[in-house]
């Protein structure tokens, strides 16, 4: 890069002068009219003025404007959505720092596009706006990116969608169109200039009247070289001489001429400046060219070479952008301009920009540097497109001996779901590691991938980290809560206590609201189960507010689960629980996490079944058909699966009810939750006669009963229905005792279940109570127990063992 400061401040430069844009009051009618509909597509090849006439239109709009440039770095669904959370980050701000943990959710289930899609549709439904997408066509070769912008338009009716592109793009237009959601397409014929037009502008820029044909018919009214040609009349006969066969050429022709009319620091700030996807004041300060802003600036206001994005940005029209790297090119300074760039790019801090760079560069050496520097945190940022492809320009042996590469490939296999080999890299990324830092660094992101697996074997990795004192007080203090984690994974809560207490400590040396989010989330959920319940509220209202703060919608939505986890099953509050509930949903929506939107709807759908609110659960239950439940799954289990049975009980199929819970009791973290759902599984199995599963239910339940806390919420169902399913087995005796060691505080919600147990076991025992029955179940439905008061009252008459008459109160 040669030019100098002093070179260019532009004295005594003859360049032409900017001319003026012609206004053309019919094209921009036109497109005032089309973007009243949902979508517009502008489809044209390269400098017909596609972005500048939709661009004049959206001025008219009474609407916030948004737009972004495509470029070939925006060809996946990934991407796009990325440079859109970018373009929108004044309108939905927590696109941009949620978009991370939505790209990695998106990238792990079988539709991204869509996935992406509902994403941007919970952040943006607030948001009325006109938003202009440039140069589409890029992402036109990517089946997902194309069913991406398909989604995004059909889910956010409320935004204006502008589209430019040079092909025809896989989006139903057609339909569209018939449907009243697009306009027709504007095509080249609508943006081709008439000689009206030519004219008008000729005039505009003081070009001669007698060249104007001669122009026109050289460049067959294609705006942007026509345009350049007004700038340069005395090239016009000499394009004439020159018996030019195409508009392109005739392009070629006055661009250079144009290109060579400017003194050569100019020159070689646009050859050098060429490299990159658009340049500002920032970067220009920051290369060898310091002064040459206002130039370029001056430059963009004719709209020759440039289009102007914002007030200190500016971007290369492509086909000017193509002329002037293709002489880099022919000047054997390609690769030494991508590095240059590249350099200056890394000194700016715009580190993706700089590694793509480097990869076009074909230099391994200096990608490989950026990667094992940033390549953390280009992960974290949801960088993932970028990283795979630096690493897929360097070869094996350079990656194989750098332990951070082998680390960035594990979590690349981890984030496409590929468990078993993203296993395989850490490992040997941890084997290689050459430093304490980076083998604590590798050990800590691996350890967070088997804990999500429930994989024990974490705790063996972290628990020699505990130790550590030169790392960053961050690290160490993740270090500490994951450890903390996987101790209350494995029962070890005395331990978790000890771990979370030295993360928070920790963290106290660190104030970002990432760290503290992330810490206090941690905290919550370790205080909730060791049976802290006001630290983990505590915790939890300090993560949430962290959290919201800084967009981590993702860490929010948990730290709210806790809060969910003591309104239901400590206080004992199912309408709390239901709102809370709410809230998990839409920061499940806006972390793009199809797990926090399945967790909060089949907690919903948990409190709707035991409130019997049975149309509530078919609206649940619709809306859970749209998501592919994995029953399989811990939460899925813990939720979705009680509903069920008590659903299924309540129509008096209780085999089919034990048959839905039995696979998931050996599941559960505590002990007891794993009680009440052992003695949920006896209870069905007592009413569906399955006698030898009934007691093997109970075994596993009635010892661990003792050492439960006698009044929790948890250990009062638990006997409760521990004590029916004794009762129907033909135990009165053992019945009873559990009914009389059940200690329930006056006014408790518990309270009127328990005396519907004991009115029903009354019943059974011959007393002629019905109209005690009949009222205690009426008191459950108006305690919020309704969906328990059906499974109750279809109870079989446990005296009479060979019927399955129910008690007929219903």
């Amino acid at each position: 890069m040669r030019a100098n400061d002093s070179q260019l401040r532009g004295e005594g430069v003859s360049a032409p002068k900017p001319a003026s844009l012609l206004t053309r009051d019919g094209l921009q009618s036109r497109l005032g009219s089309a973007l009243s509909k949902r979508l517009t597509v502008v489809c044209a090849p390269a400098g017909f003025g596609k972005s500048l006439a939709i661009r004049r239109a959206m001025e008219e709009r009474d609407e916030a404007a948004v737009s972004y440039h495509l470029g070939p770095a925006d060809a996946s669904a990934a991407a796009l959505a990325r440079g859109l959370a970018h373009a929108f980050s004044d309108l939905a701000p927590g696109l941009r720092p949620s978009y991370a943990t939505a790209v990695e959710y998106a990238l792990q289930s079988s539709d991204p596009h869509k996935k992406l899609a509902l994403w941007f549709q919970r952040h943006l439904q607030d948001v009325r706006a006109t938003v202009l997408l440039e140069d589409v066509h890029h992402a036109a070769g990517d089946p997902n990116a194309c069913r991406f912008l398909e989604s995004l338009i059909e889910y956010v009716p409320q935004v204006h969608w502008g589209l430019t592109t040079r092909t025809a793009l896989e989006l139903p237009l057609n339909r569209w169109v018939g449907e009243g959601i697009a306009s027709a397409p504007i095509s080249t014929e609508d943006l081709r200039l008439t000689k009206i037009e030519a004219h008008e502008l000729a005039r505009r820029s003081q070009f001669p009247a007698h060249l104007v044909e001669t122009l026109f018919d050289d460049t067959l009214g294609w705006p942007l070289a026509f345009h350049i040609g007004t700038n340069l009349p005395d090239c016009v006969q000499e394009l004439s001489r020159a018996r030019v066969r195409t508009p392109q050429d005739a392009y070629a022709f006055l661009s250079r001429n144009l290109f060579e009319r400017y003194d050569e620091p100019l020159r070689e700030v646009l050859l050098e400046t060429s490299v990159f996807s658009q340049i500002d004041a920032e970067l220009i300060a920051a290369g060898p060219w310091a002064d040459s802003w206002e130039r370029l600036a001056e430059l963009a206001r004719g709209a020759l070479l440039f289009s102007i994005l914002r007030e200190d940005t500016l971007r290369y029209h492509d086909l000017f952008q193509t002329f002037l790297q293709n002489e880099l090119r022919a000047s054997g300074r390609w690769e030494s301009s991508l590095k240059a760039g590249a350099d200056m790019l890394e000194r700016c801090a715009r580190i993706p920009e700089a590694l793509r760079l480097y990869v076009q560069a074909g230099a391994p050496a200096e990608a490989l540097a950026l990667c094992e520097k940033h390549g953390f945190e280009l992960m974290d940022r949801g960088r993932r497109d970028d990283v795979a492809a630096a690493l897929a320009s360097i070869d094996e042996a350079r990656q194989s001996e750098s332990p951070v590469v082998l680390a960035l490939r594990g979590l690349n296999e981890s984030q496409l779901g590929r468990n078993d080999t993203a296993e395989a890299w850490f490992l040997h990324g941890i084997q290689k590691a050459n430093s304490e830092h980076v083998r604590a660094e590798i050990a800590y992101r691996y350890a967070l991938d088997l804990i999500r697996h429930g994989r024990m074997d974490a705790i063996d990795l972290l628990e020699p980290l505990s130790g550590l004192k030169e790392e960053p007080a961050s690290l160490r203090a993740l270090i500490q809560s994951t450890l903390a984690t996987a101790y209350v994974l494995a029962g070890r809560f005395d331990d978790a206590r000890e771990a979370i207490g030295r993360a928070l400590a920790l963290a106290r040396e660190d104030d970002s609201d990432t760290l503290q989010a992330k810490i206090h989330h941690q905290a919550a959920w370790v205080a909730l189960f060791t049976g802290e319940i006001e630290p983990a509220k505590a915790h939890a209202g300090m993560a949430v507010d962290y959290a919201l703060q800084c967009g981590m919608y993702d860490s929010a939505a948990r730290a709210y689960s806790v809060f969910y986890n003591i309104l239901y099953d400590v206080q004992d509050d199912p309408e709390g629980a239901m709102r809370v509930l709410d809230s998990v949903l839409d920061c499940g929506l806006k972390a793009g996490s199809p797990q926090l939107r399945l967790f909060a709807l089949l907690g919903m759908l948990d409190i709707a079944a035991e409130l019997g609110d049975h149309d509530q659960v078919e609206r649940i239950t619709e809306t859970l058909a749209a998501h592919e439940v994995d029953f399989a799954d811990a939460a899925t289990s813990e939720t979705l699966l009680p509903a069920q049975a008590l659903a299924t009980a309540a129509r008096g199929d209780f085999a089919e009810a034990y048959r839905v819970l039995v696979p998931s009791a050996a599941r559960q973290i505590t002990p007891d939750r794993k009680a009440l759902r052992y003695s949920e599984i006896a209870l069905y199995a007592a009413a569906a006669r399955m006698r030898a599963q009934a007691e093997n239910a109970l075994t596993e339940v009635l010892p661990a009963l003792d050492a439960l806390e006698p009044a929790a919420r948890r250990t009062v169902r638990t006997r409760l229905n521990c004590a029916l399913a004794l009762r129907l087995l033909g135990d009165a005796e053992r019945a009873q005792e559990l009914l009389e060691q059940t200690a329930i505080n006056d006014g408790d919600r518990l309270k009127a279940f328990s005396n519907a147990v004991r009115a029903i076991v009354a019943r059974w025992d011959g007393a002629q109570n019905f109209n005690d029955v009949a009222g205690a179940l009426q008191q459950l439905h108006e305690r919020h127990f309704g969906g328990i008061a059906g499974a109750l009252a279809a109870l079989p008459n446990a005296a009479a063992p060979s019927s399955h008459a129910s008690l007929g109160v219903r």
